[in-house]
């Protein structure tokens, strides 16, 4: 039975050619239309729910939904056209429903199509009639929707004629712009929009009031068959993917190249962490210094006026009581005052020297001492030391003894490229204190010695200066280096000095880089030793 027309509907009735065959031929005829038709409705509807995948993984790319929506519509149409799979499937489905299903994907995913253009070439469309197309297309999209087919149909040709009219040349249009402009996958997607959209004309035309009321019309020649957008739509689709397929590559290789560049900013900055590191860790050192200089300068300072406030108490007391004596009469006769001037004038020498010598300490603790380095080699040097005090105990009534290691003696050479870097009259100053304090210390008859060796593989050279004097007590020894500190029992009486020489002699050495200590026993005579660091070539004078 053939239904050649039902009323219901404007472009109702037989819309394609009948086929005549047998029973076997016509069942193979249809069941290869239906293998098409359920090929194309796969396709495009995992296609669809792809593209809404990646929609969901990735919001901001709008393209994506558009696209996944319009290809499910396509999808879902392909079941209600041609063979209308989807009718015999539910064979008691409305027949109008489905109609409005079929006509609302075509009207509404034009609209969406136009969207997707959009996303993907957000600087080529024309904004306005953009607007014009979602409005037409969604304004009849809710035609359908809210009446019934004998209502809706009527304005399909004024659709279609719209669609004729506006769409075919915005899309060439789009597609021409986009590839001149050589935007990202335009020439594959320009490729497949023409094809989906002269698969959209035929279908239009073919399913067209016009045509269909025509007996003789030109186009039922070329116009042959409907339903031909899903085809088109699909190789869009595949032109699609090819266009994913290259951004997501693209993507893959900027993200390799990210990975390096970040991998090499990674290392250099790993590398600049640790120049950081270093230069905080010798601005750390710098400051340490800095401050230990500032705590011996502070230190040093409260030293010096605790110093002066208690050792110039005892010969101030003394000078105002001469003085008092003489302004007060008791003292009248010329000869006695003159002594007692005389008395005054020794006691202010004596705390002149105790002053300088204050002074001259307290800027070797904090460093504020300029002394002038120079590099001498270091066999003329001992030399010269042991000249000079050879000459020196020569009218003493104690021995010196000189004691070179034989390597220095016999060999000369073997230090020839050895030098000191040190301020010659600063270290006389130390030599002379030691030696002071020896002869101080050691009876007539007794013996002070002079050694010298190179130790640290030539690096130090150390000297000890020994005397067979009375000894100092373990209790004294760790306090000889400091200033004022007498060691009472061991010295004789009378003896005069400021007390400060040993610490004096320590700040000396300190401060070219050397240590200073002493080792005694009571009744065994003391030795003091020191040491001075030795350079393998002739450095450079320095303040």
């Amino acid at each position: 039975m053939v239904q050649v027309a039902n009323f219901r509907h404007r472009s109702g009735g037989i819309l394609e050619s009948l086929y005549l065959g047998s029973q076997g031929q016509i069942t193979q005829l249809r069941n290869n239309n239906l293998a098409l038709e359920l090929f194309l409705f796969g396709s495009l509807f995992i296609i669809g729910l792809y593209h809404l995948g990646l929609f969901a993984f990735r919001t901001k790319d709008r393209s994506t939904l558009y696209f996944g929506i319009y290809t499910l519509m396509i999808a879902c149409r392909t079941l209600l056209v041609g063979e209308i799979y989807f009718i015999n499937l539910f064979p008691d489905f409305s027949w109008e429903i489905a109609h409005k299903i079929q006509t609302t994907a075509f009207y509404v995913g034009i609209p969406l199509f136009f969207m997707f253009l959009k996303t993907i070439f957000p600087q080529d469309i024309r904004p306005r009639l953009n607007r014009l197309i979602y409005i037409v297309g969604f304004a009849f999209g809710l035609l359908v929707l809210l009446t019934p087919a004998r209502i809706f149909t009527p304005f399909n040709p004024a659709y279609q004629l719209f669609f004729l009219l506006v769409v075919p040349a915005y899309i060439l249009y789009l597609v021409a712009v986009t590839c001149w402009r050589k935007r990202e996958g335009a020439y594959l997607i320009g490729i497949g929009v023409t094809i989906l959209l002269f698969c959209a004309v035929n279908d239009i035309i073919f399913l067209s009031i016009f045509l269909n009321d025509t007996e003789a019309h030109f186009l039922r020649s070329i116009v042959t068959r409907g339903n031909l957008s899903s085809w088109g739509l699909l190789i869009l689709v595949f032109a699609q993917s090819l266009v994913l397929a290259q951004k997501l590559s693209q993507s893959f290789s900027k993200t390799e190249l990210v990975t390096a560049e970040l991998r090499r900013l990674n290392d250099s900055l790993e590398e600049k962490v640790q120049e950081r590191t270093q230069a905080l860790e010798t601005s750390n050192k710098e400051l340490e210094k800095a401050y230990a200089a500032a705590s011996r300068s502070e230190k040093s300072r409260q030293f010096l006026v605790q110093n002066i406030s208690h050792d110039l108490r005892t010969p101030l007391t003394s000078i105002k009581g001469y003085v008092d004596t003489i302004l007060d009469g008791i003292v009248q006769d010329p000869e006695q005052q003159k002594k007692y001037l005389a008395r005054v004038a020794e006691k202010v020498i004596s705390i002149n020297h105790l002053v300088e010598q204050l002074t001259e300490l307290a800027r070797l603790e904090s460093r504020q001492s300029q002394l002038h380095f120079k590099s001498v080699p270091l066999f003329k040097y001992l030399e010269a030391i042991c000249e000079q005090y050879t000459l020196d105990f020569q009218a003493s009534t104690v021995e010196l003894q000189i004691r070179f290691p034989e390597d220095l003696m016999n060999h000369p050479g073997y230090t020839e490229d050895l030098f000191l870097n040190i301020d010659s009259e600063q270290l006389e100053r130390v030599f002379t204190n030691l030696f002071s304090n020896a002869l101080k210390h050691t009876p007539p008859g007794g013996q002070i010695s002079l050694s010298l060796r190179l130790i640290n593989d030539k690096k130090t050279l150390q000297l000890e200066v020994a005397d067979t004097g009375a000894g100092i007590s373990p209790e004294n020894l760790e306090h000889i280096f400091e200033r004022f500190y007498m060691v009472t029992k061991v010295r004789q009486p009378g003896e005069k000095g400021s007390n400060l020489g040993l610490a004096i002699a320590k700040e000396i050495v300190e401060y070219h880089g050397g240590q200073i200590w002493a080792e005694s026993e009571l009744g065994k005579g003391s030795r003091f030793f020191f040491t001075l660091p030795v350079s393998k070539q002739r450095s450079s004078c320095k303040t």
